[in-house]
């Protein structure tokens, strides 16, 4: 039987259609945009930066501005000017700012093709990595929410193939692009921050001229910039010493879900207080919940918000190591857990019902392979340590981002939003594994 070579140009159209259809589908079944507590609070936040436009409202001590800004200026444009995103007068702007992050999400696979391209997988693996990562619905899921996730995905590929080619291509001008990709992805997401500090180190490993490599220490060192000035702008504008206060209400989760002794936080009589209570109430650990339940003030006082930062701070190092071991014994089940605001609802159609449920649970008793990443993790640094190669260095540069995403998060989260947050290494995992063990196994037919 004669075999069927497809080119790289029909694989990427074949991958395309089927992005762009299933994404058509899902939005049949499901049209309406996915909303929450979050949705709310980047909708005002994002209106106030364009009514008011100043650093004092850009810089949030709250949010980082790019998703609240990206919300708000296609409301603006759509001529939705009003207060409430839950009222029926939204609605068809809540589908067009999800169908444009579906346009994205569809840019975001080809940026997935793009970096397979440039670690040389074969086409037969570039179109099954591809079709499985278009089809993921736990990561096209997110596109019709109005949440970052919306976002994050392509702008962790973004970053990760303009990585690719500053190693390949590597000129001040690409490393000035790969540095503004840096910068979207911590403005989009605080939890990217130590994007450039786990990818930079792989760039300067690879380069040999004395030049290229001063280049990308200035890179490395102004990365600390934006954070920086971030930080200082809060300490300025609101008397707040941190990126996003709702960091250190996911810490105060984290503590409570953990059940970390709060002896060394006394000082703080109020939370000391209060979360001693809340634990003999058996009340949990959603932290918003523990905040709506005393004081819903909170959100609007800066002074209590900033004590919450010190008390949250003051346990976790007082509680260090006991701290760090439950956090990071907890990323089996992390990464394993289906994301509980999930929900397929039925739409009109009741075939594509069934078929995005039966999508989804299969793709969900995939989550344990995410396991394999961390036996994986020192091969793919030995692989590069043995010989030095663009796809070698690539897999130990994505491996060193999902080890970081996945440690960060469970380190200041709590498991609610393991799945949402989890969502946009989910393509990385996929590449990390398949490749890793591709490498490995030339070494044992000897060719590596």
């Amino acid at each position: 039987m004669k075999q069927i070579h497809l080119s790289t140009y029909v694989i990427i159209a074949l991958v395309l259609v089927f992005a762009v259809v299933i994404r058509i589908l899902f939005s049949v079944n499901q049209p309406n945009a996915l909303m929450g507590a979050d949705s709310v609070g980047y909708y005002q936040l994002g209106t106030e930066m364009l009514q008011n436009p100043s650093p004092e409202t850009v810089i949030n001590e709250f949010r980082t501005p790019f998703y609240p800004l990206f919300l708000a200026s296609i409301s603006t444009l759509s001529g939705f000017n009003g207060p409430d995103i839950f009222s029926q007068l939204f609605e068809p702007v809540g589908k067009r700012i999800s169908d444009i992050q579906s346009v994205l999400g569809i840019i975001g696979v080809i940026l997935f093709i793009s970096l397979l391209l440039r670690m040389g997988f074969s086409n037969t693996y570039i179109l099954i990595l591809s079709l499985l990562t278009a089809g993921n619905i736990l990561v096209f899921y997110w596109e019709r929410s109005l949440m970052t996730e919306g976002l994050a995905t392509t702008t962790l590929l973004m970053s990760l193939v303009l990585f690719a080619h500053a190693l390949k291509i590597p000129t001040t001008k690409n490393y000035v692009y790969l540095w503004i990709s840096y910068v979207i992805n911590f403005l989009l997401r605080p939890a990217f921050i130590l994007l450039p500090f786990v990818t930079i180190p792989f760039l300067f490993l690879a380069v040999k001229k004395q030049t290229e490599k001063t280049k990308i220490i200035i890179m490395f060192l102004v990365s600390f910039l934006i954070p920086l000035i971030y930080v200082a702008g809060n300490s300025v504008y609101h008397g707040y010493r941190g990126i996003q206060h709702v960091g250190d209400i996911d810490a105060l989760g984290r503590i409570l879900e953990l059940n970390i002794p709060v002896d060394g936080g006394t000082s703080y009589t109020f939370f000391y207080e209060n979360v001693e209570d809340y634990r003999r109430r058996g009340g949990g650990f959603d932290a918003f919940r523990f905040i709506d339940y005393y004081d819903p003030s909170i959100y609007t006082n800066t002074a209590r918000l900033n004590e919450l930062q010190a008390f949250t701070q003051k346990i976790i190092l007082h509680n260090l190591p006991l701290y760090t071991t439950k956090a990071l014994s907890t990323i089996p089940q992390a990464l394993t857990d289906r994301s509980p605001y999930i929900e397929i609802v039925k739409g009109p159609v009741f075939h594509l019902y069934m078929f995005f449920s039966g999508l989804f649970e299969l793709y969900s008793a995939t989550l344990p392979f995410a396991l394999f990443v961390f036996p994986l993790y020192p091969i793919a640094l030995y692989l590069v340590i043995r010989k030095k190669s663009i796809k070698r260095i690539l897999l130990a540069a994505i491996g060193s981002v999902i080890i970081c995403q996945i440690c960060v998060t469970v380190f200041v989260v709590y498991r609610l939003d393991y799945g949402r947050l989890f969502a946009p290494l989910l393509p990385l995992i996929l590449v990390f594994i398949v490749g890793t063990l591709q490498e490995l196994l030339q070494i044992k037919k000897g060719a590596g």
